[in-house]
């Protein structure tokens, strides 16, 4: 007796994004901080090759955001 048989596995990556706005550094610092503890990432990212990443100190800075002032009632 023959038997044929195909499999076709698919795997799929899913990432799941969620973008934070902070406004001051310290901010930045904390969620920062507090993402690497979460996570198994840490600072080594920061620390690798990318020939495709901008080089430090490439960045461009975003304007102060536009809050407005509070109100005294």
């Amino acid at each position: 007796f023959r038997s044929t048989t195909n499999n076709h596995d698919r795997t799929e990556l899913i990432i799941l994004m969620c973008p934070r706005v902070t406004l001051t550094k310290l901010d930045l610092y904390r969620l920062r901080q507090k993402w690497e503890d979460n996570t198994h990432f840490g600072p080594e990212l920061d620390q690798g090759e990318c020939a495709d990443c901008p080089k430090p100190g490439s960045e461009k800075q975003l304007p102060p955001p536009d809050i407005p002032a509070a109100k005294d009632f």
